[in-house]
């Protein structure tokens, strides 16, 4: 594996069962690149993931022109902010990766509205979607996945700044009976409203995280009600203020 580039050009040539284990064990050394990850990619592979590996726009244009069947991608950055990921790469991404399911851009600092509003657009099966710590979204991001994803069960939104009118679009969306599990810690400009709109609109929640939230100070009465209105337990509930 350490010496990968002197065999990287017969890649093209290995069975695609061989080079998917071969890309799995790349990825979690680490060693997947701009310059080499053209070479592990084949058109029906269905999950990468790239949270140990430096790739910028450069590598996710080159997934967008080989992956069109890519269902999970992880760009997570796991210490740190990933800065070399910005909307540029996030919207071609989206563009040739339309079936994507499940995608990871925690402490990408570089994403915007414009490259999560291209995602919902782009991939409408979106279930799972991590943009905590994605510091330049605004509530624009989180209506376009209410207005567009309505599968989506899965959302963290924590260390951003969204405002109750970001979440009060789940009241009309297809998600307030999909949404699962969200995510809102250090959401600091959330207020009781956001709360009400989640208990009144959720039918389906079954995790709710929300730590560091000032101006949320009643949660605890809002699972509450979730659990009243819609006859069910919250299975996981944590919150401080």
């Amino acid at each position: 594996v350490k010496n990968f580039s002197m065999f990287e050009r017969d890649l093209d040539e290995i069975p695609v069962n061989i080079k998917r284990k071969l890309t799995s064990i790349l990825a979690q050394q680490g060693l997947l690149s701009d310059d080499n990850i053209r070479s592990c990619l084949y058109a029906n592979m269905g999950e990468l993931n790239l949270n140990r590996c430096h790739i910028s726009d450069k590598g996710l244009l080159e997934i967008s022109k080989s992956c069109p069947n890519l269902l999970k991608i992880d760009l997570n950055a796991l210490k740190g902010s990933q800065t070399e990921i910005t909307s540029v790469g996030v919207q071609n991404l989206s563009k040739g990766c339309r079936k994507l399911r499940v995608v990871y851009l925690r402490r990408c600092v570089h994403v915007n509205d414009s490259a999560v509003i291209a995602l919902a657009e782009n991939c409408k099966a979106l279930k799972q979607v991590n943009l905590a710590g994605c510091s330049e979204i605004t509530d624009l991001s989180v209506k376009a996945l209410w207005v567009h994803c309505h599968f989506l069960a899965h959302l963290n939104i924590s260390n951003t700044p969204i405002t109750d009118d970001g979440i009060s679009g789940l009241a009309t969306s297809p998600c307030r009976n999909t949404l699962m599990e969200l995510h809102i810690n250090h959401c600091v400009k959330l207020t009781n409203a956001a709360l009400e709109c989640i208990a009144n609109s959720c039918s389906n929640l079954q995790i709710l995280v929300c730590h560091g939230c000032p101006n949320v100070t009643d949660v605890a009465e809002r699972a509450t009600e979730i659990q009243e209105k819609k006859g069910q337990s919250l299975r996981h509930l944590t919150w401080t203020v």
